[in-house]
């Protein structure tokens, strides 16, 4: 739950996110400029997911933190890429994004 309740503060909408991978849920919050994406990993692999951000001019990944079975809220520094993220198998990944 620390996914979503340390990043997701009173204030912050739900915005659309959807997933077509039936292992694989996500969901996104926004407030001002930043965006909070989780994505849920139900598989036993790695799965990569691309981002669609193209509604926005900027996209800026301040931090990305990821639960695993051995790792609690583990912040990975920034991914290489904004755009496509790998996901750990059986993870909850926390994006924060700043966007304009």
């Amino acid at each position: 739950m620390g996914n979503f309740s340390r990043f997701i503060r009173p204030g912050f909408s739900r915005i659309h996110a959807e997933s077509g991978n039936e292992l694989l849920r996500v969901s996104a919050y926004m407030s001002g400029s930043r965006v909070i994406v989780v994505c849920i990993n139900n598989s036993s692999e790695f799965l990569g997911t691309r981002l669609d951000l193209d509604g926005f001019q900027t996209v800026t990944v301040s931090a990305l933190y990821r639960t695993t079975e051995s790792l609690e809220l583990a912040s990975t520094g920034r991914p290489l890429s904004v755009r496509t993220i790998i996901l750990h198998p059986r993870s909850v990944t926390t994006l924060i994004l700043e966007c304009e």
